[in-house]
């Protein structure tokens, strides 16, 4: 008995521990009231989307709220309080478009109004009460504690210009409703590198001809490389991929004092080669980041096949705002933070540059079912982070393989409908892009190549022909210091026809060269009708590099030569006539096992160098054994 009576104290003690700590912990997640995703989100019992509306517009819920039941409205939203040159508005009328959030009337990205000789009026109203901000909240979100009376909940948005200014006013606010008793339930992300993004639209964020482009009139502005673009491409068409970008530098420079939108990104783009057709090439992006702001080492992720749920929660908890593709066609979105849907599904806040109207809210990513194909973001680094990095992209009817230094190959071939992703800290993705007005597939997307930490040395870029056409091929790369150079080139191709090109790529001084490569002809194990191989041998392979009437051979440097996908070099050489020609060939020998072939492997290339051609490559076919 007195066993028991000493197990019940001990017992007791535990939970009173328990219940203290949880006590403390449940207070100290509610604290926080807007932290990046303190506490597990609740299930939102309806949202309301309240459009800008001069005479107040109004919105109520289908449902009633419960009565004597807590419920917490979460408010956010963008909206644009129209343009006033200061000769009209003689007491500091804005000259450009003020954007404004939940918190009501800002200026130049939220900073306080309180011009006593404005007529204006801009305010929400919530069941006929007014709601005020009593501070104004970097992450845009605010919430307000309204309990249950049985009747719908009702909504009104308020935003009047002065009588004497412009009638250009857009925008809308979200209001979503959560049963609960007092938690903010929803997590929206912020942290110390992002604020929470504004949404930007790629469409004119106005409807008022006497807006300018600068000011958020930019839907018909020029969109995508001056040399390749016409006239019916415009942000409004191509932008959703660069608007979601504008979003995020938005959001990161706000710490420095930097802002941007989708007109003054592409305008920076197309001055500084940051389109490869109409596709935006990411690392510029960084680049512009780094230069607006003094040298702040921004740093473009690229996709790299982690397409999982777990990976975006994990960017979302971190508070590193990502753009999605959500559909095979190339939309893209910016996820912006974690919710639970009405349905009690887990899903995502999303800023839609297109789909995602000021008018139109669909503010989660349910409206694409929660499916998406492609995950890319931006981070800033920490400390002294070398930028070095080095991008390939080709626009064609065409696919893209490079190999590396060590043979490792990353990319497409298409005679075999191999894909590889053998090279480091890089990856192959197709630059899929959706004309948005005319919801239509750009034809022959780019094919994009990436390495974020590339090695110093050669690399062989090869363009492999799926279809007749032009194809053009860009690269960009950056230094250790964030340096760029970039080079390009035009030709046409065919299905199945090869052109190969080397790059040498330098940390220190970016690329260094783009040259052509002479291709010629290769003979694996000659004399044989079919070559086959068996990768685990010890023995050699011999392979020839044969002459023509406009190539010799003999000018090739045997210790130049590479082949296989381990960039093997060659134990012998001799100058011999394979092929009974009359002309002289060049027989190399292998080690088989050192090679790199691998089972299952079909094609297999060397490279080299001429003294009269200068950069040379040639494949055979094979079979392998096991």
């Amino acid at each position: 008995m007195r066993i028991s009576t000493r197990l019940r104290v001990i017992v007791t003690s535990i939970l009173l521990v328990v219940f203290l700590v949880s006590f403390s912990l449940f207070f100290s997640t509610r604290s926080s009231v807007r932290a990046a995703n303190t506490a597990d989100p609740l299930p939102v019992q309806e949202t309301l989307t309240v459009p800008v509306g001069p005479a107040g517009a109004t919105r109520t819920s289908n449902t009633p709220l419960k009565p004597g039941v807590t419920y917490t409205l979460l408010i956010s939203g963008t909206f644009i309080w129209g343009g006033c040159d200061p000769v009209t508005c003689p007491h500091g009328g804005p000259d450009y478009l003020r954007w404004g959030d939940a918190g009501f009337l800002t200026d130049d990205h939220f900073a306080s109004f309180s011009d006593p000789f404005w007529s204006s009026i801009v305010y929400l109203e919530i069941d006929g009460v007014h709601f005020f901000a009593n501070s104004y909240n970097p992450q845009h979100a605010y919430t307000y504690t309204r309990v249950g009376d049985g009747q719908p909940l009702t909504v009104t948005f308020v935003l009047q210009d002065c009588s004497y200014c412009y009638s250009d006013n857009a925008g809308s606010l979200r209001v979503e409703i959560i049963q609960s008793s007092g938690t903010t339930g929803h997590s929206f992300i912020a942290n110390s590198q992002f604020q929470q993004p504004v949404q930007f639209q790629q469409r004119s964020m106005t409807t008022s001809s006497s807006v300018s482009p600068d000011r958020g009139n930019w839907g018909d502005t020029p969109y995508g490389d001056p040399a390749t673009s016409g006239p019916t491409d415009t942000i409004e068409r191509w932008g959703c991929f660069l608007t979601d970008w504008a979003m995020i530098l938005d959001a990161w420079g706000a710490k420095y004092g930097f802002h941007t939108d989708p007109y003054q990104l592409d305008r920076w783009l197309r001055s500084n080669q940051g389109f490869h057709g109409l596709s935006v090439w990411s690392p510029k992006v960084a680049q512009y980041a780094h230069d607006m702001t003094g040298g702040k080492p921004f740093l473009y992720v690229p996709d790299t096949g982690n397409y999982t749920i777990a990976n975006l929660n994990s960017l979302m908890d971190q508070g590193i705002p990502a753009i999605l593709e959500v559909n095979n066609t190339g939309h893209y979105v910016l996820a912006v933070g974690k919710t639970i849907s009405k349905a009690g599904t887990p899903t995502w806040y999303i800023n839609d540059p297109y789909f995602n109207s000021l008018y139109d809210l669909r503010p989660t990513m349910a409206s694409y079912n929660n499916q998406f194909t492609r995950i890319q973001y931006g981070k800033e680094l920490s400390g002294s982070a070398s930028l070095a990095s080095l991008g390939i992209a080709l626009g064609s009817p065409a696919e893209l393989l490079v190999t590396d230094q060590l043979g490792r190959r990353t990319g497409v071939d298409p005679t075999t409908n191999l894909t590889y992703s053998e090279i480091p800290n890089a990856s192959y993705n197709i630059d899929a892009l959706q004309d948005d007005i005319n919801q239509i597939a750009l034809p022959n997307p780019s094919k994009t190549f990436y390495a974020t930490t590339p090695s110093d040395g050669q690399y062989i870029v090869q363009v492999i022909g799926t279809g007749t056409g032009d194809f053009h091929l860009d690269t960009l790369a950056y230094n250790a210091q964030g340096s760029p150079a970039s080079y390009s080139t035009l030709g046409t191709t065919q299905s199945g026809e090869v052109h190969t090109y080397l790059i040498n790529f330098s940390s220190t001084t970016g690329v260094s060269t783009l040259k052509l490569a002479t291709t010629v002809p290769v003979d694996v194990q000659p004399g044989d009708t079919v070559s086959t191989i068996n990768p685990k041998s010890n023995g050699k392979i011999p392979v020839a590099i044969l002459s023509t009437a406009n190539f010799d051979a003999t000018t090739v440097d045997p210790s130049s030569v590479r082949f296989g996908p381990a960039a093997n070099s060659p134990t012998a050489s001799s100058v011999q006539d394979i092929n009974g020609d009359g002309k002289p060939d060049l027989l190399l020998q292998f080690t088989t096992n050192q090679t790199g072939i691998y089972a299952g492997e079909s094609r297999v290339c060397l490279s080299g160098q001429s003294t009269a051609v200068g950069f040379i490559v040639g494949c055979d076919s094979i079979s392998t054994t096991k």
